[in-house]
């Protein structure tokens, strides 16, 4: 049984058994009417079919001589006779499985007639039926007709940002439905959405490249400092760079380790996203510029690093990457003044699979190999004598792996990276790895380079979101101090919050595990020597979680080490302000 429903029209039946429908809303077409132009009189019968039900379409014509139309038929979309299907059984096709189809003809009659009248110069209407043979569309499915599911700009466009941030076309018309209230209130069926964005990806289609270099090209002309390099060979599109004035200022201040890893398959072309990631004065990684590479060879990685340093005008002090050799030889043959640094995490993970079960598992070889492997407090010779240590009492001289990876010590050990600024701050590529992770969320391998580009752009918006915020979070309130040390309330005026909260921790545990030794007074220069002591002394000062017992018990020995420290510039010197992202665009 159906729900009543409240209509705007009259079911009538002929004495012959036949069933017709008939409109009653105000505005119907009254013949005799003038209408100006057809296309008036085709506005004035598609809102009447709006209100009552129906929907129409143009049918025949007749012009005149001169090319002007004389009589013209609108009907309802309804017109017409359904199509007939001729099925031969015995055809082999005939048994295969066939899609339901159905059709909306069937032979509705409702129609106006316009004719031109030539001493007015107008169009009359000669003639309206208003009778339907089907039913005519109740008020609350009307959003299910043809013109209703028409998608106006602001959703196609909804379709299109949804997808740059890795949302498909059902879930972007669930979201949007639920934005505006209903189903009811939007144009289109999730079909409708998935549709248009098949159109975009036809439209762009085999001119993808192209297309994106044209953009960008654009973008290189008219937005200030945007740089944009890119490589064709054999009319293919094989290596690209592009960086813009805030990834310029990025590089400017926070430069001077830069990592740089080419494993993120981007699109469906198979072209390796290569974004070059720095640290910044929060702690977060900033893409400082990127890059994307058909092939993974010597010749594109000389191409990429020679773009980046013709936009960017200075070599960084460190760059850090995995192991790849093509890597090694174009940073050695582009970057003539920057350290380069293997990733040690990569190098550690294969230490299991190259070291004998027996020796690995069974002895403290992993222990002893990790505390000298990442120690950054040893000279570079302390830590050879260590490692030949190692190597004799474990009889491992012959190893050929570990026998390279100690001819390649200058460029992933951390001891011989100790006279190098901020050192410490990258020892592996994770940073990279996690950008990587982070653009994923934007983007599929499956997509064309155009939608890549766009999710690319709303990534770095989220990016330098995150980077604002921390700034406001760092502006818009002190920290609290947990000493009273002049130090420490230095701290938080040159500091952002993050950065600040480690400090801090360190204030407050030099408290307890530092003790100055001796102060050298030189030439206006003050050293002074501060012992650190093991934090082990102290833990129970700091709340720590106690220790598995065994091993650890016997390591209580008392040790200590000695620092240096110069003071040239009065603390009163240095400024007093914090940083922000704002002031490295110039904003």
């Amino acid at each position: 049984m159906r729900t009543p429903r409240p209509t705007l029209y009259e079911q009538n039946e002929t004495p012959g058994g036949s069933i017709y429908w008939e409109p009653h809303v105000e505005g119907i077409p009254v013949e005799g009417t003038y209408y100006g132009t057809i296309d008036e009189a085709l506005d004035m019968y598609t809102k009447y079919a709006e209100m009552t039900g129906f929907e129409v379409k143009k049918r025949g014509q007749r012009k005149t001589k001169s090319g002007e139309v004389q009589h013209k038929y609108i009907y309802c979309n309804k017109e017409g006779v359904p199509k007939g299907i001729n099925v031969n059984t015995l055809d082999p096709e005939y048994n295969k499985q066939k899609r339901n189809t159905t059709t909306h003809a069937t032979g509705c009659k409702a129609h106006i007639r316009l004719v031109l009248d030539i001493v007015f110069g107008k169009y009359k209407l000669e003639s309206f039926k208003p009778k339907h043979n089907h039913m005519l569309i109740p008020k609350e499915y009307k959003h299910f007709t043809k013109k209703q599911r028409k998608m106006n700009q602001s959703e196609k466009m909804f379709v299109v940002k949804a997808a740059t941030n890795k949302i498909g076309a059902t879930r972007a018309h669930n979201l949007y439905c639920s934005m505006k209230g209903g189903y009811e209130y939007v144009h289109g069926m999730s079909n409708d959405f998935k549709n248009h964005q098949r159109d975009v990806n036809q439209f762009i289609g085999e001119s993808d490249a192209q297309m994106l270099i044209n953009k960008m090209e654009n973008r290189k002309n008219y937005v200030p400092n945007f740089t944009f390099q890119y490589k064709v060979d054999n009319s293919e599109l094989v290596a690209m760079f592009w960086a813009d004035e805030v990834a310029k200022c990025n590089y400017k201040e926070f430069g001077d380790i830069v990592s740089f890893d080419a494993t993120f398959n981007s699109n469906k072309y198979n072209m390796k996203f290569v974004p070059f990631i720095g640290i910044d004065n929060h702690g977060k990684c900033v893409t400082l510029g990127s890059g994307m590479l058909l092939h993974e060879d010597t010749q594109s990685y000389t191409w990429l690093l020679t773009a980046f340093t013709s936009a960017f005008l200075k070599e960084p002090t460190m760059i850090v990457t995995d192991q790849d050799g093509a890597m090694k030889r174009a940073i050695e043959a582009v970057f003539k003044k920057s350290k380069h640094r293997l990733c040690m995490w990569h190098i550690m993970q294969k230490i299991p699979f190259k070291i004998c079960k027996e020796i690995y598992n069974e002895t403290d070889f992993k222990e002893r190999f990790d505390k000298i492997v990442w120690n950054m407090f040893i000279e570079p010779l302390t830590f050879e004598e260590k490692w030949a240590q190692l190597i004799e009492d474990f009889d491992l001289k012959k190893h050929k792996w570990l026998t390279k990876m100690f001819n390649l010590r200058e460029i992933w050990i951390p001891a011989y990276f100790i006279d190098s600024p901020l050192f410490g701050l990258m020892r592996t590529t994770s940073r990279s790895e996690s950008e990587n992770s982070f653009f994923k969320s934007f983007t599929s391998p499956g997509a064309t380079l155009v939608s890549f580009m766009m999710s690319y752009e709303s990534a770095m918006e989220r990016q330098r979101y995150r980077q604002e915020k921390l700034d406001f979070n760092t502006i818009d309130a002190a920290p609290k101090c947990i000493t009273q040390l002049d130090i420490e309330r230095h701290a938080t005026r040159v500091y952002t919050r993050t950065m600040f909260l480690i400090v801090q921790t360190e204030i407050n545990e030099g408290c307890w595990n530092c003790t100055i030794q001796g102060l050298n007074i030189d030439e206006g220069c003050e050293t002074v020597i501060i012992r650190d002591k093991k934090p082990n002394e102290n833990k129970s000062l700091f709340n720590k979680k106690k220790e598995k017992k065994g091993k650890e018990e016997e390591k209580k020995t008392q040790t200590a080490r000695d620092y240096k420290v110069g003071i040239v510039v009065p603390i009163d010197s240095i400024p007093h302000t914090p940083l922000t992202t704002s002031q490295l665009t110039g904003s």
